[in-house]
């Protein structure tokens, strides 16, 4: 019997060893530092959620093919863009262009990402440096790519550089892939310079919408000047949307400067119909009693029609008794009627007894 018990005793004994020894190597795995993660701060943010994917995305994209084989179905890593924005801090400065030799030939999203941001984070350094590897690369995807994003961090640096360069490339699809990065860049805190970048572009729909993108940031801080610079375009449709860009920017801070500059420079028509319901949607939000005073002096026109449906509609839903009250001063004619109906159909059940026809 006792025999029995010593046997008993020895197992469970060599049982619990065993569940210690376990429960100790997991903590470790649990514990142990994730490999590659060089910065201290990012390693502190990896979560087990992360974590592997994290480790093979290191493996995938190292620039030490001998020490980890690259993994070709990188899609398979299933990685939110914070995870490879986070993957991307952990590469050392030294790896950076290795691992972009690496990806030169992968096409998938991930790789592609990560090749944006690898340019990015490199120009940002070094961006001559950068610059001049990315002309290594043929008229192409890539190419375009990467000189967009050598565009967009020599734009923050250094724009007078920048825009040199800019002028140098060689005519291509790329060059104007980076020289509308580098307007878009400018336009946030010089807009003039972006409108000077885009000027070197030919016409397309893209340099278009940049012109007027820069355009309407500058109206926001000098409506005169900015409204000026549009008029000595010669192109009238051009002309017409950036003059429409103006205006609505400008209403931001002086919305009656903006409305009378609309009805008294832009030609009646699709262009100033859209600007009119843009700037009585601004308008409304803040006094909708201001901007129903600025429709009731329209003339009869498409683009009055579209400005009190939408301000209606606007002042329904926040205030609705006072968008009644309103419609009801008005006297009897074609504004009223457009007036009553968008009131009426912007009520989830039309009522049209308070209103008096």
């Amino acid at each position: 019997m006792m025999d029995i018990l010593k046997k008993y005793c020895a197992h469970a004994f060599f049982i619990l060893l065993l569940l210690l020894g376990l429960a100790t190597s997991r903590t470790e795995k649990i514990n142990r530092p994730t490999a590659h993660l060089k910065h201290p701060t990012a390693t502190a943010r990896v979560n087990h959620r992360v974590a592997e994917p994290l480790e093979r995305f290191h493996a995938a994209f190292s620039p030490d093919d001998a020490a980890t084989p690259a993994v070709e179905a990188e899609d398979d890593l299933n990685l939110s863009g914070e995870d490879i924005e986070l993957a991307v801090e952990n590469f050392t400065d030294t790896d950076v262009l290795a691992a972009l030799e690496n990806l030169a030939t992968r096409t998938k999203p991930t790789a592609m990402e990560l090749r944006k941001l690898l340019v990015r984070r490199w120009a940002e350094r070094d961006v001559v440096v950068a610059a001049a590897w990315a002309m290594q690369f043929p008229e192409s995807a890539t190419r375009s790519i990467v000189l967009e994003q050598v565009s967009i961090a020599w734009a923050n640096s250094d724009l007078a550089r920048a825009t040199a360069w800019l002028r140098d490339l060689p005519d291509g699809e790329s060059k104007q892939v980076a020289t509308l990065a580098a307007a878009y860049e400018a336009s946030r805190t010089d807009p003039m310079a972006a409108l000077e970048i885009a000027s070197q572009l030919p016409p397309a729909r893209e340099r278009d919408e940049l012109l007027t993108h820069a355009v309407s940031q500058w109206a926001t801080s000098d409506f005169a000047a900015a409204a000026a610079w549009v008029g000595e375009i010669p192109e009238s449709d051009l002309r017409q949307e950036m003059l429409a860009a103006v205006a609505v920017a400008a209403s931001a801070e002086n919305a009656p400067a903006a409305v009378t500059f609309l009805v008294n420079t832009l030609t009646a028509g699709e262009t100033q119909s859209r600007a009119a319901v843009s700037i009585t949607q601004r308008w409304a939000q803040v006094t909708p009693l201001d901007a129903a005073a600025w429709v009731s002096q329209f003339p009869e026109m498409p683009a009055r029609d579209a400005a009190v449906e939408n301000l209606v509609g606007l002042w329904v839903a926040n205030d609705s008794q006072a968008a009644m009250d309103w419609v009801n001063t008005l006297p009897d004619g074609s504004l009223r009627a457009t007036a009553i109906n968008a009131y009426a159909a912007s009520l989830p059940q039309p009522d049209n007894a308070t209103l008096s026809r």
